[in-house]
């Protein structure tokens, strides 16, 4: 579904602007890597500091691979003809308010099932959001090159991102942890959108300039 989008956006950036969507994505993406980055080793911890046993955190932490799955049928199935960068926000969005379940659902199963849910669609979702994005902004034409250069920061958060995490776990405990998690996620969300805005913006004046031309 990644590569069938890019025609209904507009042309590829270049120059300035391809540089500055470039610094853009990557910190959208290594803001998001910081939090499946810890997501991925300490999600059990992370749901038994929610208040439940370990038993059932380790069987709701099960869901996340499910809701993964479903994301990405969901993608597939229903948001194939809309654009990437559509597709991407809303990825990007729907982490911010699982978290604020996490938060919230302390004691509440209902609550962290549903934060799980919502953040492995997410992160499903985000798995190809990674790809179709960079294809729609900067076209086929150093494709590959510029995937390298988004993924270096990304992979180098998700590294450290679980030790970080535990340090702050260790100094001041799992309830400011779980905020720094929403504050990563946030953080994420407000840059797809602030990214978004320009490139509409822009994409509108060139087609502007285009009909201009063509008058």
């Amino acid at each position: 579904p990644a590569v069938a989008r890019p025609a209904s956006d507009g042309p590829p950036l270049e120059g300035r602007a391809r540089s500055v969507a470039i610094v853009l994505f990557a910190l959208i993406m290594s803001l998001n890597g910081f939090v499946f980055g810890v997501i991925s080793v300490q999600l059990v911890s992370l749901l038994e500091a929610a208040g439940l046993a370990t038993a059932v955190a380790v069987w709701v932490a099960s869901l996340k691979g499910v809701a993964q799955f479903g994301g990405r049928v969901v993608e597939i199935t229903l948001a194939r003809n809309l654009r990437a960068i559509t597709v991407g926000r809303s990825a990007v969005a729907i982490l911010p308010p699982s978290l604020l379940l996490l938060l919230a659902g302390t004691g509440s199963l209902g609550l962290v099932v549903a934060f799980t849910l919502l953040m492995g669609a997410s992160q499903g979702v985000i798995t190809i959001v990674r790809g179709a994005v960079p294809l729609a902004l900067f076209g086929a034409t150093g494709y590959g090159a510029v995937l390298g250069v988004i993924a270096t920061p990304i992979l180098v958060v998700n590294a450290a991102s679980p030790t970080v995490f535990a340090w702050i776990v260790d100094r001041w405990g799992w309830g400011l942890a779980r905020v720094s998690l929403l504050v990563g996620s946030s953080a994420a969300w407000l840059a797809m959108e602030l990214m978004s805005l320009w490139y509409e913006r822009r994409r509108a004046a060139v087609a502007a300039e285009a009909e201009r031309q063509g008058t």
